[in-house]
């Protein structure tokens, strides 16, 4: 838990400091705006972005450099090696996430529940995106996320908790981390409850490469529907209809996540790696 707490300090701390080194820039070291435009910039689309490349570059480090410390190969402590997945069952994790993530983000509407807002001003931010700014954001905030968020919880942190406390215990503490992580009771419950299916989707399947394919797909299809997406809210049937739908693609995904077509059959190379 000394690493995790090291980590979130880190992200908070670099963070914060590029929000008030940019503001620093931008007001000639004013004092007197320099937390209304440090606020600004970090509710902005380049200030969101370029805090989610820090996040992330600040969490796959602590991850690579503490993994590094227990010795052996670094890609066998963070579980990056190739996994017993069927092609089939890395499309049923991307399937279940994004199905999981839909029903929440239904879920939430229809129950009226808000947070700090961080999610909403990053849809804001996002819309009518240039080609360049949406490529940026497909960048820091769908594949660099899914990639260190993996490696730190799933990698990382999980895989020690399990050889600890046992699989389920790992899942849960692992998946309140990355919950708290987010600094925001709606987004962190949501990322709660994916950190579950995320953390059994690696015990399942035996490595991170499905479950980092999963969350990168889920978060770039989030980005696309914040900047093509029109803005308005569907209404309540829309978002039954949303929440249905997604349940539906969720459990199924699990069912189908349980079921033998899952794995490769035995003494097929793992994730498509070549036969030995």
């Amino acid at each position: 838990m000394a690493v995790y707490a090291a980590a979130f300090l880190l992200s908070v701390v670099s963070s914060t400091m590029l929000v008030f080194a940019v503001a620093l820039a931008r007001t000639g070291g004013e004092r007197s705006h320099l937390q209304t435009v440090a606020f600004e910039f970090a509710l902005s689309a380049p200030g969101l972005i370029a805090g989610a490349a820090v996040n992330s570059a600040v969490l796959a480090a602590v991850a690579f450099s503490a993994a590094r410390l227990h010795g052996g190969s670094v890609g066998a402590q963070l579980r990056l090696a190739p996994t017993r997945a069927s092609p089939l069952g890395t499309l049923a994790a991307c399937a279940g996430l994004v199905g999981l993530s839909f029903a929440c983000g239904a879920a939430r509407e229809l129950l009226r529940v808000q947070g700090t807002g961080g999610m909403d001003a990053l849809a804001d931010s996002l819309q009518g995106s240039s080609a360049g700014r949406l490529l940026a954001a497909i960048l820091a905030i769908g594949a660099a996320p899914g990639f260190a968020e993996e490696t730190f919880f799933r990698g990382y942190m999980q895989t020690r908790l399990v050889a600890s406390w046992g699989r389920w215990p790992a899942i849960v503490v692992a998946s309140a981390a990355f919950g708290l992580i987010h600094l925001d009771p709606v987004q962190g419950s949501v990322a709660f409850a994916g950190g579950i299916f995320l953390g059994w989707v690696v015990e399942r399947l035996g490595g991170l490469r499905p479950s980092i394919l999963a969350h990168v797909t889920n978060n770039v299809i989030f980005v696309a529907v914040a900047a093509f997406a029109s803005g308005a809210a569907a209404g309540p049937s829309g978002q039954i209809a949303m929440l249905a739908a997604g349940s539906v693609v969720c459990v199924g995904a699990v069912l189908l996540l349980r079921s033998p077509r899952a794995l490769r059959p035995e003494g097929a190379p793992p994730d498509g790696g070549p036969s030995t």
